[in-house]
């Protein structure tokens, strides 16, 4: 006896909600792999913020004279730059990925390319300015040259005549 209609027509229902359950399952798999990416960028945006406090917390704790171990923190400085950039470029690059192949838009993944290009950037002027031991000293900017010729130029009096008070008698400072 052949199977009858009343059971056949459940098998077509069965095909059709598994049709749409496996495209439901591949777009939802999507969603979130484009929500997670979300996220991860979302991160990488927060870190690349703090990357750029920690350095200008560095470099204003060495404008007001706090002691460093210069070679010390030019590694420290060196190697948390690279490896931030590193992640960031990474995670541009598999969100990217995610981006194109689920067809989902990843929110601030083009606010991390920026911030990544401006980190290069500025990772790659700190370090051509870094005053490694093993290097000579960057020249003087603008402004330290000014101070420079202030000091040569500005208020002061000339050795030869501190001798000469000093040899007649006279104070040390001229008073």
């Amino acid at each position: 006896m052949p199977i009858p209609f009343r059971f056949l027509r459940h098998e077509g229902k069965i095909r059709g909600l598994e049709e749409t359950y496996e495209k439901w399952k591949a777009n939802h798999i999507d969603a979130m792999l484009a929500r997670d990416a979300d996220e991860l960028v979302d991160e990488c945006n927060k870190l690349a913020s703090e990357t750029e406090r920690i350095w200008n917390r560095i470099w204003s704790d060495l404008n007001t004279g706090v002691k460093f171990d210069l070679e010390l923190l030019g590694k420290f400085v060196d190697g948390f730059f690279t490896r931030a950039i590193r992640l960031f470029v990474q995670v541009i690059d598999n969100a990217t990925q995610i981006e194109r192949e689920t067809k989902h838009s990843i929110a601030g993944l083009d606010s991390l390319k920026r911030v990544t290009a401006y980190l290069e950037a500025l990772h790659k002027r700190i370090m051509a300015n870094w005053p490694w031991q093993d290097q000579p000293w960057p020249p003087l900017d603008k402004a330290m040259q000014q101070r420079s010729r202030s000091l040569v130029d500005g208020p002061g009096e000339d050795v030869e005549d501190i001798v000469k008070r000093l040899n007649t008698g006279g104070p040390v400072i001229r008073g």
